[in-house]
């Protein structure tokens, strides 16, 4: 945003002159005489009262003084008058002219001043202009008076010559007052609002005159009166809090800092933790001390503002180095299969790099090498130095992920080198005549912690490095220094030169073990040498300089060969990072980089061509990456895997996944090319193909669990709405999908007792295990579905394992969610069968039987009797004959004529468990829950009884059939469209049976009463003849309650006859009957969801 100028207006309007006086003026002249006498009679009593305020007298000043402007002195005449002031009083005077030259005179300064200096500038009576005008204006009023009049004009002027000119000077110093203490407030304000940019800009030099700038206008106000100490530390706090509001938003473009954002306002918001400090990155806390720098001595409190006024920023900074991270990220993953085997080979040269560097920067700490730099090394020198360190970590590959405590000791002394660097600074600084000039006023800014003031005394290329790496919390240090209690105590001049004679000679030895090391590199070699040439560079001492050079000679073919290995090392990591960054794009610029780097590097060409091959290889990845990025979905899958096949460096396999224009497309890509200095650069098929595999399995994985919460979600739904799901029972993954949807929808676990919980222990449980378990119960028993605890329980009650009261538990509980009631017999539901399976299911009818009609006391017991007999000593022949009449259960299962074949071996061992009990009223018992087997719906057809008669294995009520009429509606739907000749049809109200139609049109009398309640017979076969095909549907002969399979029928002639619709069997793992029971479940929810809004919508009457 612009900033407007705002100019400042006069308060004086034009002077105007009266010109009609001549060159004699009596009138005015004795006027004046009379204002002169009156005004030395009040002069001696003026004086004192004029040289006790320095204020006084500038209030006294002609505005007319104070503009004009001194041709030679550029300052405002009246500024002369302050020269017989004392030095307070001079100071308060002079600073009072200036703001009212400033700001009340600024308009007037430009404009005014101009006329009036070309007017007066070659006057010497300038000052007693006014005087002589206003003289002027009166000779205008009383010229031509005479006799009394004159006389009145000559008294009562001059009266009103003191007496006004004394009532405008004491309103002028009135208004000099208020415009004082509305400059302080603009002044204040600008401040405020400037704070900001001045933060933002960076520039501390600016930011330190501007302090100074405010501090001398402070100090004015508080002089007049104007502005209290509270007042004044309160502005200068929040002047520096807007301050920081700017350095924030600075920093924050930073991606080094953005990317931290959020642990840089947690520590602020800490008020400082030590902890998450320490956790930061070098440059985050670069960030923070430069923040702490501006902000001077804090409270935690303090600390805690600066987040809270700079929490948006921080959130916008914070998404925005998400952004960032999650761009670096990507960028990883793309190229992570591809650096595996570099990352294996560069670890332990990794953690050894870490080491050495760790080592190097602590030996250079120990000897106070950095201070040295800071003390003496030129300021680019020491700004890539500190470059180096902050990136040192980086370049290396340290990081908290790869070794946390190596990580974490490297940049602890990464920072205790740039403490030492900021040592070195201040004690350059207390080596220049304006330190040891002002060497007690550096030390208080150091203790007040405001290090942005040290400006005024350092330079600014110093300063702008010190502010960014000085610690507030080292400035016992920097006191130190400045109040030069550093070891800095010199020597005899002889004794200094053996002693560092000899601290040479150490050197020159630690220098030679550090050639020798193998892990040395260059650039500690080369940092040694330039550390020991620093060090002794300002001795001229001829022995010294000797052993000196000598030294250096010696280091100059191991730092040769080292430079070699630092060179091949830097263009190895270099030419790495180049091609990790490489997209389609820039890959022809980073190959310029790399040749421009190898060739700086002198670098041999093989290594080169490598590393040119590895960015074009990457550019190639790039452009696949585009194409394969996609969302997960089963086609983008298919594409995949028709993609991964066709780019198989084994060899290529035909898919019709890829059209001939998308195979083109992927050839050309696979047989580019690049060249370069004579050189080809063919595509890595290789990892074009890994890049392809993994992101296909990144895909599926990501599929798969797509599917899997969808799957989640559907079954929430399902269980929530009450309709019964067959397909969770198909496999081990659709149980767990039960289990778990249930737990989530009722809010906790399923016990592994739920179904066996006795009265006496339901009792003792607490109200929260009530609740749990009663909401479980009611998700089970409205949707038709349960858990494997049922079965754990089934079989605790084979092997007598169950526990007083809880037999009973169990029995209940099938009542309530295990049986279909249906016209005073039973059935189990479907989902027992899935849970038990057909066996233990028949065997679970039979003991229901039994315990139902065993007296009520004894139920427990004498069902633990017939379960012991079965266990220990099945019925022998002979016993079953005597019992039940017949020579084995098969053949009294045969003689009930209403059980089909295909299911009469369900009931053998039922027959066995009930003859003991009901003896010869077994067959009747038997051909009860035969009855109960079956169902009749007007929809199915079994082929076992030719009829709607069909075995329940689908379920017998209207909700548990509910599902798969809405499923083979959307089926018959399909199967139309794709073959609209066959005509088929399907009513899933249909109240006509398959033997309805095929008993043929009754009589007109008998049938029409039986159109109108029961179905239109008449109307379907009509439609039948017509060459319509009605669709019905049944279990097959391999189907059963626990694995139930299904066909689709046509009903193709009007006497009824019958045909298996071609490639229509199904079970529930079908995809159609799937999606058809997903639709219904969606259909269903929001069914019920409009039930309950209309139910709210019902006036109050219909309640």
């Amino acid at each position: 945003m612009s900033i407007k100028r705002i100019e400042a207006k006069s308060l004086l309007g034009p002077i105007r002159v009266n010109t009609s006086s001549s060159a004699t003026s009596p009138i005015g002249d004795a006027i004046v005489n009379f204002a002169d006498s009156v005004r030395r009679r009040h002069y001696d009593i003026a004086v004192a009262e004029a040289k006790e305020s320095g204020q006084l007298a500038a209030a006294e000043a002609d505005l007319t003084s104070i503009t004009n402007i001194h041709k030679d002195t550029g300052k405002p005449e009246i500024i002369s008058q302050a020269l017989g002031m004392g030095r307070f009083q001079q100071e308060a005077f002079e600073d009072a002219v200036y703001l009212r030259f400033t700001n009340t005179m600024d308009t007037a300064i430009n404009n005014k001043a101009e006329e009036l200096q070309v007017k007066y500038e070659n006057e010497k009576n300038a000052p007693e202009l006014f005087t002589e005008e206003f003289k002027n204006y009166l000779e205008g009023l009383g010229g031509n008076a005479k006799g009394f009049y004159k006389q009145y004009i000559i008294d009562r002027g001059g009266s009103y010559l003191e007496n006004k000119r004394t009532e405008l000077e004491i309103a002028r110093t009135r208004r000099i007052y208020q415009e004082t203490i509305a400059q302080k407030q603009e002044i204040k304000n600008k401040a405020l609002e400037s704070a900001f940019n001045l933060g933002f800009s960076g520039d501390y030099a600016q930011m330190s005159n501007e302090r100074l700038r405010l501090g001398h206008a402070m100090t004015v106000f508080d002089k007049v009166g104007g502005l209290d100490k509270d007042e004044q530390q309160e502005f200068e706090r929040e002047h520096r809090l807007k301050i920081v509001q700017g350095i924030i938003a600075r920093l924050l473009q930073r991606g080094d800092v953005a990317t931290e954002s959020a642990q840089i306002f947690q520590y602020f918001q800490s008020m400082g933790s030590k902890h998450l400090y320490n956790r930061l990155s070098p440059a985050a806390k670069d960030a923070i001390k430069e923040i702490k720098n501006v902000v001077g001595p804090t409270v935690p409190s303090d600390l805690l503002k600066i987040a809270q006024d700079n929490q948006a920023s921080f959130e916008n900074a914070e998404a925005s180095g998400n952004q960032i991270t999650l761009f670096e990220n990507e960028k990883r993953a793309r190229i992570k299969a591809g650096m595996k085997l570099i990352a294996e080979k560069r670890e332990k040269e990794r953690t050894l790099g870490i080491d050495n560097a760790t080592t190097n920067i602590f030996n250079n700490i120990e000897s106070d090498q950095y201070r040295k730099w800071g003390t003496v090394a030129s300021i680019t020198g020491l700004k890539a130095q500190i470059n180096h360190l902050n990136s040192l970590a980086s370049t290396i590959g340290s990081s908290n992920e790869f070794n946390s405590e190596k990580h974490n000791k490297l940049l602890k002394e990464i920072e205790a080198a740039k403490d030492q660097i900021a040592e070195g600074l201040v004690q350059r600084l207390m080596m220049s005549p304006d330190g040891q000039k002002n060497a007690e006023e550096i030390r208080n800014i150091f203790e007040s912690g405001n290090y942005y003031s040290l400006s005024q005394f350092m330079p600014s290329l110093h300063m702008n490095l010190f502010k960014d790496i000085a610690d507030s919390d080292n400035k016992k240090a920097f006191m130190d220094i400045a109040s030069g209690t550093q070891k800095n105590v010199k020597l005899d001049y002889d004794k200094q030169i053996e002693a560092i004679s000899l601290q040479l000679d150490n050197d020159a030895r630690a220098m030679k073990e550090l050639a020798a090391d193998p892990r040395t590199t260059y650039t500690q070699l080369e940092m040694a040498e330039v550390g020991i040439s620093n060090k002794y560079k300002d001795i001229k001492d001829s022995k010294i300089v000797k052993q000196l050079n000598s030294i250096i000679e010696e280091n100059l073919s191991e730092k040769n060969k080292k430079l070699e290995e630092q060179q091949n090392e830097e263009f190895d990591v270099t030419s790495t990072r180049i091609a990790q960054a490489t997209d389609t794009e820039n890959f022809i610029r980073n190959i310029d980089e790399v040749q421009k780097l190898g060739k700086t590097l002198n670098i041999d060409r093989e290594s080169i061509k490598t590393a040119i091959q590895n960015i074009f290889d990457q550019a190639t990845l790039d452009r696949f990456s585009i194409g394969v990025s996609a969302k997960a979905t089963e086609e983008n899958v298919n594409f995949l895997n028709a993609l991964a096949s066709h780019v198989n460096p084994d060899g290529t396999t035909f898919s019709s996944q890829l059209d001939a224009e998308t195979r083109k497309s992927i050839d050309a890509l696979l047989n580019d090319s690049y060249t370069s200095n004579g050189e080809t650069y063919l595509v890595d098929r290789d990892k074009v193909y890994n890049l392809v595999k993994s992101v296909l399995s990144d895909a599926e994985r990501q599929l798969a669990n797509d599917k899997k919460v969808a799957a989640q979600q559907r079954t929430d739904s399902y269980i929530d709405s009450g309709v019964f799901v067959p397909t969770l029972y198909t496999s081990v993954d659709g149980r767990a999908n039960l289990r778990s949807s249930l737990e989530r929808l009722s809010g906790g676990p399923i016990h592994p007792d739920t179904f066996i919980f006795s009265d006496a222990e339901r009792a003792e449980m607490p109200d929260e295990q009530k609740l749990l378990l009663d909401k479980q119960y009611r998700l089970m028993k409205q949707s038709g579905n349960i858990t494997e605890e049922f079965n754990n329980a089934f079989i605790r009650l084979e092997n007598n394992n169950l526990g007083q009261g809880q037999s009973e538990a169990f029995f209940r509980n099938v009542r309530e969610f295990g049986i279909v009631d249906s016209g005073g017999s039973f059935n189990l539901k479907p989902a027992v069968y899935q849970v038990l399976g057909p066996d233990a299911a028949n065997r679970l009818k039979a003991y229901y039987h039994l315990y139902t009609f065993f007296p009520a006391p004894v139920r427990e017991s004498m069902l633990a009797q017939v379960i012991d007999r079965r266990l220990d000593t099945p019925i022998s022949a002979d016993d079953f004959k005597d019992r039940a009449g017949y020579k084995s259960p098969l053949a009294l299962i045969n003689d009930i004529a209403a059980i089909p074949d295909e299911i009469q071996t369900e009931f053998t061992e039922i027959a066995e468990l009930l003859v003991p009990v009901h003896g010869k009223n077994t067959k009747h018992v038997i051909a009860n829950m035969i009855d109960a087997r079956f169902t009749s719906n007007a929809n199915m057809y079994s082929p076992i009884t030719n009829s709607s008669l069909v075995p329940n294995d689908f379920g017998s009520t209207k909700d548990e059939l509910a599902p798969y009429l809405y499923a083979i509606n959307m089926k018959v739907n399909d199967l139309k469209s794709t073959n609209p000749q066959a005509r088929y049809f399907f009513d899933p109200d249909s109240k006509v049976t398959v033997e309805d139609i095929s008993a043929g049109q009754a009589f007109f009398i008998k049938q029409m009463p039986k159109d109108l309640f029961f179905g239109n017979e008449t109307q379907e076969v009509d439609r039948i003849n017509a060459g319509e095909q009605r669709v019905v549907f049944g279990p097959t002969l391999q189907s059963s309650a626990a694995f139930p399979q299904g066909q689709l029928y046509a009903i193709v002639s009007g006497s009824g006859a019958i045909q298996p619709i071609p490639n229509t069997v199904f079970d529930l793992k079908t995809d159609w009957l799937l999606n058809g029971f997903e639709e219904y479940g969606k259909f269903k929810t929001q069914q019920d969801l409009n039930e309950k809004e209309k139910a709210k919508r019902l006036p109050a009457f219909a309640f």
